[in-house]
């Protein structure tokens, strides 16, 4: 007989660079137990302080954050920062907004790590339109002074432990590349509306990664609405989670090759594409 497993709090965040009540952090509570992810509440988080509050919590507990938690590793070479996360994370604190992101536009062109490669994500030194750059420098030394586990950068509390998310993996598994996403109601268009939907829909009626998705009615309906899609965003940035905390035998589904100083997105797109002991041979 299947032993039942213990329930584990997990969490999904769908980031911003600049939180506010027009544009805050949205949080995603949820609880996994067995082959079930139940989503418990979803929270609005219009400050960086609200925010840490949450990564202090006690554990045990995982989540998940759509953000970069690291650069490439030959722009790190290139401009001489330290070789390993923590310090390098440091230093570009201690640089300041203004010249982490003067020093980027310098560099003159993008680079990519090998995780962006493997989930085409956007350059983690992208500074414009979608500003991943500047959400990494919001992020990475709040999770460095979190004292949490931060996969695979930097060992802390193995009771509160944080992985890099991408949910447009999940929605590109469940719907290919459909866009879901829109700036306003007004110019949303009614495929992105039925997009949501389906994803919804889907991620609740079988088991998509492992587990099934189940939250209420009005938690669906919310999502569905959300011409942005930052409360669709968070859940399946917290459906990666539990399937990495489901991984934990396995690394958290983190290759061993993987570097520690450019991180690592947590999807099993991505673990059977470079992660499993025979994916090379493939």
């Amino acid at each position: 007989m299947r032993r039942p497993s213990t329930p584990m709090k997990i969490y999904g965040v769908d980031f911003t660079s600049a939180p506010k009540p027009s544009k805050p952090l949205t949080l995603a509570r949820c609880l996994l137990e067995g082959e079930t992810l139940r989503v418990l509440r979803l929270e609005k988080l219009v400050s960086f302080a609200e925010f840490e509050q949450v990564l202090a919590g006690p554990g045990p507990w995982a989540m998940g954050i759509d953000c970069p938690f690291g650069q490439p590793r030959r722009l790190i070479q290139d401009l001489a920062w330290p070789s390993d996360w923590r310090r390098y994370v440091d230093l570009i604190e201690s640089m300041g907004k203004e010249a982490f992101e003067k020093t980027l536009r310098n560099y003159g062109k993008r680079l990519y790590r090998c995780t962006d490669r493997l989930s085409r994500s956007r350059s983690p030194m992208q500074l414009d339109f979608i500003p991943v750059g500047k959400m990494f420098f919001q992020a990475a030394p709040m999770l460095l002074r979190s004292g949490a586990t931060i996969i695979p950068c930097l060992p802390g509390d193995p009771h509160r432990l944080v992985v890099e998310a991408y949910p447009k993996l999940v929605v590109k598994a469940l719907n290919g590349n459909a866009p879901y996403k829109s700036d306003t109601k007004k110019k949303q268009s009614l495929e992105h509306i039925g997009v949501r939907r389906q994803v919804v829909e889907r991620i609740a009626s079988h088991e998509t990664y492992g587990f099934r998705v189940e939250w209420t009615d009005s938690l669906a309906a919310q999502a569905i609405d959300d011409p942005s899609g930052d409360i669709l965003d968070a859940v399946l940035c917290a459906m990666q989670t539990a399937w990495a905390w489901q991984q934990r035998g396995n690394g958290y589904g983190v290759p061993q090759d993987c570097d520690p100083a450019e991180g690592w997105i947590i999807d099993p797109a991505n673990w059977w594409r470079r992660g499993r002991p025979d994916a090379r041979t493939r």
